[in-house]
């Protein structure tokens, strides 16, 4: 995929895997960890799904707003979306690993539809998603070592912007690498399979507000 001009927009409907060149620059960062080993960063594959699945559910066990019935029902639907994704090209990732060959990170980009607008003429932009590290990993740099390769192959193919949704415990890592909150406004309905930690927290943060 080409980098586009400003008044063109990139071709619809597929996720450029991260070259192996970036990867390797990434290595090249010298990201260490804890025992005063080199991460190492590859493409997320199909084979990966098992880990990326894992990884996802340890993310949302550490946010503590869903029940473990509903992190059972949505861990297989995840699994099919992640399969389908890849193998339409509207997703790549990297996962970084130990020198053991160990997964200890992993962080994803997606294709997401949109509508256009006059300002932002493309129906898709990069959505960054699955942004996890084990903790005996955290606070190395490997987290925001993938992020940045993810916006900066998304910067290379032309597209105007990259999206996420920040957790309180990474939102500081992505304002460091000039993510910013923007105006836009959400409204949930009730819902099941939330627990009653994550109910009585919600209750909590807004009578806070």
């Amino acid at each position: 995929m080409r980098r586009s001009s400003p008044r063109s927009v990139p071709s619809a409907g597929r996720a450029r895997s991260i070259p192996p060149s970036r990867l390797r620059s990434l290595a090249a960062h010298g990201v260490r960890l804890s025992n005063g080993s080199r991460a190492r960063f590859r493409r997320a594959t199909l084979k990966d799904v098992s880990t990326v699945a894992r990884f996802r559910r340890a993310l949302f066990e550490e946010m503590e707003e869903h029940s473990a019935e509903s992190l059972d029902r949505y861990d297989p639907v995840f699994t099919k979306w992640y399969v389908r994704e890849l193998r339409a090209g509207r997703l790549t990732g990297v996962v970084a690993e130990s020198e053991s060959g160990m997964p200890i990170a992993t962080g994803l980009a997606w294709l997401q539809p949109r509508h256009p607008s006059p300002r932002f003429p493309h129906t898709e932009l990069p959505y960054i998603l699955q942004v996890y590290t084990v903790p005996d990993a955290r606070r190395r740099g490997v987290a925001a070592a993938i992020v940045e390769a993810l916006v900066e192959e998304a910067r290379t193919n032309g597209y105007p912007r990259v999206l996420l949704h920040a957790t309180r415990s990474g939102r500081s890592v992505y304002e460091r690498l000039g993510f910013e909150a923007t105006s836009e406004m959400r409204i949930e309905f009730p819902r099941s399979g939330l627990s009653a930690t994550a109910r009585t927290k919600r209750r909590g943060r807004q009578h806070a507000r």
